[in-house]
């Protein structure tokens, strides 16, 4: 596909207001859970904005950005693994 006019993004919206239920489960994670829910809306927004600039990788939550950019593997590991194993209990 390179030599092709074909351009593939990829897009990390984190937590998205999508229903009343996957809210809940989202803010039963707490503090960071709230802080990083965005409106689904704003999401699809920031990523048609980023297609156009031909962003390969679109992360559209700043917060979740610089956890990721800052954090070593060694703790960003065990942090999604709480989160999810909390997601998989409620």
């Amino acid at each position: 596909m390179k030599d092709t006019n074909v351009f593939v993004s990829v897009v990390n919206p984190g937590a998205m207001k999508t229903n009343t239920d996957v809210c809940k489960r989202i803010e039963k994670q707490g503090f960071m859970g709230r802080l990083t829910l965005l409106n689904p809306d704003k999401v699809a927004s920031y990523c048609i904005h980023q297609l156009f600039k031909k962003d390969s990788v679109i992360m559209v939550n700043p917060i979740s950005w610089l956890i990721m950019k800052i954090l070593p593997i060694w703790i960003k590991l065990p942090l999604m693994t709480q989160a999810i194993k909390r997601e998989i209990e409620a």
